[in-house]
């Protein structure tokens, strides 16, 4: 697993000299890129997004996370946004809402500390699943896209990876993470 992310981020420019900021929700995506990223030697600072859409669970997730990067002596960055009173306001569903805060935040990040790139934690599973998704709502070519490993400064380079690779590699180094309830429901 370590050696295809390896390989992703020499394929797309990084080095270990650059500054990289994670997108870090604590779950196990986010918890194994970082780890592997701090095995390979890299310089990581952590973003974390507390929609505050999930009561105590919430604040849970973001102690969790401001936690795992006080341990870690890594730079950590957290947003606290009013999702649901911003969702109403912008006439956006949640997860358009969640998406724009979640990547206003990061951009606004990228440019004042000049990160090379932001690094999410999606995976082989993800990128299926959105595969999927695009092709039954949009159908024909348009659907036949998943999630794009580069765009613009954010990189995806855990899409070759599957999830069970990851949890394999979250066992076998004793990575913790939080399991967000809501990724469970059909909802």
């Amino acid at each position: 697993m370590i050696e295809k992310l390896a390989s992703v981020l020499q394929e797309n420019g990084i080095r270990k000299t650059d500054s990289l900021l994670i997108a870090f929700s604590g779950g196990m995506d986010s918890n194994v890129l970082c780890r592997a990223l701090q095995d390979l030697g890299y310089s990581l600072s952590l973003a974390h997004v507390n929609f505050q859409l999930r009561g105590e669970e919430s604040a849970e997730d973001a102690n969790f996370c401001r936690n795992f990067a006080e341990k870690n002596a890594l730079p950590y960055f957290q947003k606290d946004c009013e999702t649901e009173e911003y969702a109403q306001k912008q006439k956006l569903s949640i997860q358009e809402a969640a998406r724009t805060m979640r990547y206003d935040f990061f951009r606004d990040l990228q440019k004042e500390f000049n990160f090379k790139a932001v690094l999410t934690g999606h995976h082989a599973d993800d990128n299926l699943e959105t595969f999927l998704i695009n092709f039954t709502r949009s159908g024909g070519f348009k659907g036949l896209k998943g999630i794009p490993l580069k765009r613009q400064f954010y990189l995806r380079p855990m899409l070759a990876i599957s999830r069970k690779e990851l949890k394999n590699y979250a066992i076998r180094k004793s990575i913790s993470w939080r399991e967000d309830a809501s990724n469970q429901s059909l909802k």
